[in-house]
């Protein structure tokens, strides 16, 4: 195996080699500051977690479970460091709350938090500790999270 070294510019970011051995080099701004202004698109998601987008899908998935792994990268990398305690039910812990509209099949309606009961209504990967990130996780990313809750015909 031939060694490549690559010098990335400062304040760039470069992905070099997937687990399949594809090389890709892709330098782009990596800019500073708050998670929200650096994680506008899926691909941004995986540039900050050094995820390759194909590495995380099986050929056999279907749309609504390539948008679930989307959104759980997404999310993970909106979370930063933190984790939900589900033994402290003190804590929130926010997530989106989509209403069905007779126009587009569901809009981003609000986002709520839940503690201290047993009552479920969202996936424990898709929760955040601020209400800021969740309402920004279901308004960003409402197509994807339209991909993963609507049937399609």
């Amino acid at each position: 195996m031939e060694t490549i070294e690559i010098h990335v510019p400062e304040g760039k970011t470069a992905i070099q080699e997937n687990q399949k051995g594809k090389i890709i080099i892709n330098f782009k701004d990596k800019p500073k500051g708050y998670i929200m202004d650096r994680v506008k698109t899926f691909e941004d998601a995986c540039i900050e977690s050094g995820i390759f987008p194909e590495d995380i899908y099986h050929s056999s998935d279907t749309s609504d479970e390539i948008a679930y792994k989307q959104l759980k990268l997404i999310a993970k990398v909106l979370r930063g460091e933190w984790e939900p305690n589900w033994n402290d039910e003190n804590e929130k812990k926010w997530y989106p709350w989509f209403q069905w509209s007779s126009g587009s099949g569901f809009d981003f309606s609000s986002s709520y938090y839940g503690y201290g009961n047993t009552y479920t209504s969202v996936g424990s990967r898709l929760c955040f500790p601020k209400k800021e990130l969740a309402e920004y996780f279901g308004k960003q990313f409402i197509e994807i999270h339209r991909e993963l809750l609507t049937i399609k015909k």
